[in-house]
């Protein structure tokens, strides 16, 4: 597969009412507009951020994240977290977001003083058996 010069590409689609998606990484994030992804060099950048939770607010269990391919010159990780989730005004979830609920956070750190493009894959998996993998190239600056 060539890799092009876009932040994510998604190999599986994720459809999913109560999912949702938001920042860098993702197809609603600014990488699909076909730019790579542009990252400080040595510091933690945000890459995606993802949840799944009923419209009460509560986490629905069983959503899962892994790294699938590292990057080159640099460290993806994966963490649990409490921030806001920007569901769209349609969505049976966005009376929550006005509060931080339970995220999941993939998160890049270039190794320090690198320049240049890096990459790495990871997949996520929700509870309604969608399954997402992702391409994401960063531009290390």
């Amino acid at each position: 597969m060539k890799l092009w010069s876009v932040s994510a590409v998604v190999l599986v689609g994720l459809t999913a009412a109560g999912c949702v998606t938001s920042g860098l990484g993702t197809s609603r994030g600014s990488g699909a507009s076909g730019a790579a992804v542009a990252v400080p060099s040595g510091r933690i950048s945000k890459i995606d951020q993802f949840s799944y939770i009923t419209p009460t607010c509560r986490e629905v269990p069983g959503v899962a994240a892994r790294v699938t391919k590292q990057a080159a010159y640099g460290r993806v990780s994966i963490r649990r977290a409490r921030d806001f989730s920007p569901y769209d005004a349609g969505n049976s979830s966005a009376g929550c977001n006005s509060q931080r609920v339970p995220v999941w956070q993939v998160l890049y750190t270039s190794a320090p003083g690198y320049q240049g493009p890096d990459h790495f894959a990871y997949r996520k998996a929700f509870p309604n058996g969608k399954v997402l993998d992702v391409v994401v190239n960063v531009d290390v600056q």
